[in-house]
Parts: structure tokens; sequence; C-alpha cells
């Protein structure tokens, strides 16, 4: 049948995004090719997690951005290697961590310091395919796709002479629709009681991002593309375009509309994929789930204890003081005990006693059976949240993080905190709240009813087989 190429940013939300609806792709028609565009530092990373697909790889050299861990064969050598990206990495991990948390007294005042940091991000990431331009248009050009779903905040132009889609898999303010927020501030979508604060945000984007984007649109043009807008990094596909965010916090409505063909999924993940239906209620039950998963201490949770699900991501989990500083957190909330996913670089090497975890856990299995998430807040764990009718708090560091911490807040579907400032006290009774608020679990749980009924994602399958057939 068809040639499907995925390009994914090369973060572990946005790659497992892409990796679900490939899956369910070859689920609804096996003799489909899926690729994957990925660097050398990810192929590996790809092909542990889903064999059947393929990958198109371009060789990175030693300062190539990027968490991961190298391919060597010795193992010594690896470690050392590991080690020395880790280091060089730290500047860049200080750096944005000042820029995300400054400390001002208020989130709104802090929100307007995070752009700058912004704009070098997507510079950043932009420089990736910059950098590789020669392997990858070779690589794409020999496999000649029949649709490319993109996945990215910044668009190598030379790639867009063929069908292609945007996969969104941040919040849609990445658009930047100006009746609303504009993406990363973390300001409320009540229009009344921010939209001063929208304009000096958005300003303060356009003095800081001018340069970038006009040099991205340079290339665009070169490329015989129409030029970037000034004010957004985002460009809407002829072909058609999907967003991923659960329609009872969605933005767009009849009055709010998208231009372009667009689809939404609730979540990354299929309706018709079936979970296991484990008793939140039968500590028994739970723990003997868990200990397929960990080895799980016999006396672990206790009758009336709740579970909670830590995750803040492979970015943040990355900056050691302030992963200090969360499970210390974490190590005094009282009566309940966490499920921690520590992250790829692992700093913290000793648990605190009410935690169990590992580097990586799979978090689908986890949110089966929790009762709430403490999490950085990106979008593949809000929407899968919600897929599994999961209550939420949010410590939002940056990019669309903020966004869906007050999306989460302006319409009382969750909480957040700062992870920088927050108290004991915060932390503790942000918890209690979060687990004693039975109007919020009644209202998820009917939520993923519902989501579980959907047929959004047979939609989107059927759209891209119309590229594929």
């Amino acid at each position: 049948m068809g040639k499907l190429l995925f390009i994914p940013m090369l973060t572990y939300g946005h790659f497992n995004c892409a990796i679900n609806i490939g899956r369910y792709l070859i689920d609804k028609n096996p003799k489909h090719e899926i690729y994957f565009l990925v660097s050398d530092l990810w192929e590996k990373k790809l092909m542990k997690i889903e064999p059947k697909f393929k990958s198109l790889v371009y060789i990175t050299d030693e300062n190539a951005w990027s968490f991961s861990k190298p391919k060597e064969k010795n193992e010594n050598k690896e470690n050392e290697i590991v080690n020395k990206k880790i280091e060089e990495k730290k500047d860049d991990l200080d750096s944005l961590t000042k820029i995300i948390s400054k400390p001002d007294k208020d989130w709104s005042d802090s929100s307007l310091s995070k752009v700058k940091g912004l704009s070098k991000f997507f510079e950043c990431l932009s420089s990736i395919y910059d950098n590789y331009k020669d392997q990858i248009l070779k690589l794409v050009n020999d496999l000649d796709p029949n649709l490319i779903l993109y996945d990215h905040v910044v668009y190598p132009s030379y790639l867009m002479n063929r069908p292609w889609a945007n996969l969104m898999s941040i919040n849609p303010l990445f658009m930047n629709h100006h009746e609303l927020p504009p993406y990363s501030s973390g300001y409320s979508s009540k229009k009344k009681l921010a939209e001063k604060e929208w304009i000096e945000f958005r300003k303060e984007f356009l003095i800081n991002s001018t340069d970038f984007l006009t040099k991205a649109s340079l290339k665009l043009i070169e490329e015989g593309e129409p030029a970037m807008k000034l004010d957004s990094f985002f460009i809407v596909s002829p072909y058609f375009n999907i967003y991923i965010y659960p329609k009872e916090i969605n933005y767009f409505n009849d009055k709010i509309k998208l231009p372009g063909k667009w689809l939404r999924l609730d979540s990354p993940l299929s309706p018709s994929q079936k979970y296991m239906s484990i008793n939140k209620n039968d500590q028994e039950s739970r723990l003997n789930y868990l200990n397929q998963l960990f080895s799980i201490p016999k006396d672990f949770l206790k009758e009336g204890e709740k579970l909670i699900f830590f995750s803040v991501g492979s970015m943040a989990s990355a900056y050691e003081k302030l992963m200090t500083r969360l499970y210390q957190l974490i190590s005094n909330v009282p009566n309940h005990k966490f499920i921690i996913s520590k992250g790829p670089i692992d700093h913290i090497k000793e648990l605190p006693s009410n935690c169990i975890g590992d580097k990586f856990v799979d978090q689908i299995k986890i949110l089966q059976v929790v009762d709430l998430m403490i999490s950085h807040g990106g979008n593949n764990s809000l929407t899968e949240c919600f897929h599994f009718g999961v209550p939420l708090v949010i410590l939002p560091l940056f990019s669309d993080q903020p966004d869906n911490a007050m999306r989460l807040v302006d319409l009382d579907f969750g909480y957040k905190l700062d992870p920088f400032r927050c108290t004991q006290e915060d932390f503790n009774s942000t918890i209690i709240k979060a687990l004693n608020n039975k109007e919020l679990t009644n209202k998820m749980e009917k939520i993923s009813q519902r989501i579980k009924k959907d047929n959004g994602m047979i939609k989107v399958l059927n759209e891209i087989e119309k590229y594929l057939n």
C-alpha cells in the first residue's frame, strides 16, 4: 500500500504520540509501511518500542542537541560519552531553568521573562534540520513517501514539496489565534481578565522572534512556499491538520474557528484498544497488577491510602536541583504512596520510602490504576489522563505546560503549582484537595467513558489513508 513518514520532535511525548497513531494504522491495514525520521541517537529507542516501524536515520555529531544515549559497543566508552553529554547539557539546563523560574511573586509577571528563552529553544530545534539538511533531504527523496505527518515547532522547508499534514501533539494555542491567549504565556483564556497581558506577551514575542522567523520565511520562499507569519511559528497544511485536545477543554467552537481543514483527537490513544479493568478501591488487585511492573514491598499500599503517579517529563527530570526539591516535597506527603518516573538521566538513585519507580515506566499501564497524576503538564500526559479519567496537578515549566495548567484551572478540571516556589504546605494541601474533589473525579470518569466510545481516531486514520491508497 502506501508509505507514511512521521517526523516528530525527538522528545518522548511527541515520539510516543506518533508511535501510537502509527500502531493503529498498522492494525487497520498491515500492508502500509510506517517510517520515522530519527537521529542515530533515537533509532535504537524506536526499534525497542516498535520493531514493526522502519527508520530513516541521519547521523549526528557529538554536539547534537539530545539527552539520548549514543550507540556504542563498548560499555565503558558508552558511559564516558553519556556523562560527557550530561555535563555539556548542564549549562543549557541552567540557562533554561533561570528563564522559566525567575523569582517573581506572580505567575503572570514571570510569563514575559520566558519569551526570550522560548524563542532560543525553537531556534535550537530548527538548527537540527539545518545542520543535517543534506542527509535528511536525500533520505526523504529516496523514500518518496506518500504522506509526511509532521509534529514539530519548526518546519524544514525543503520537505514541504509533497503531501504533508500537521500532527499537533502540543497545546493548540501554538496556532496563535488572536482571540485566545498567546502560546506558552500561561494566561487565562477569560479574555476580559487577561487581554492586556496577551498584548504585552505578543509584543515581546515579536521583538525576540522576528530575526529567526524572517530567516525561516526566507528559506520557505526559496523553496517556493509561502512565508511564515511573523507572530507565529505555525504553518497550516493545505492538505489537512490534526490536533489533540479533549472536547471538554477545547478552545475552538462556532465562534472561534481554525483556518484550513482540521481533525481533533481527544487523546493519542485509540478507543478500540482494550485496557485492563482494575478496581482502584481494591488495594490487593492494584498491588497484584503493579507487581507485574515493579518489585513492591508487601505492605507498600495500605488500606485507605491513595496512589499518585509523578512524572515531569524527560527535560525537567534532567535538572538535578529541581528534582531534588520535588522529591523532598514528595517524601513529606503522609498517608499516600507514589509511583515515580525518574527520567532518562536519573540523578536521584534512592527514592523516598513512600515511593516506587524506575527511570522509565509505562505511563499507559500506570494511569489505569492511580488516583491522581502530578505532571509537568505536557500535552500527552494531559490527554492520556483525560482518556483514563485521572485528575491532574500540574507543575508547569515552559512551552505549552503553563497553558495546559491554566486551562484546567480556568475550567475547574485540575490544579497547578509553581514547581520552584510552592511550599510543603501548598504541595500537601493541593494533593488533598485533588484527592477529595469528588465532583472532579466523577467528571473525569464520565469524560473517560465518552472518549473510549469516540470515533475520532477512525476519522483520522481514514484521512491518512486517502493519501496512502
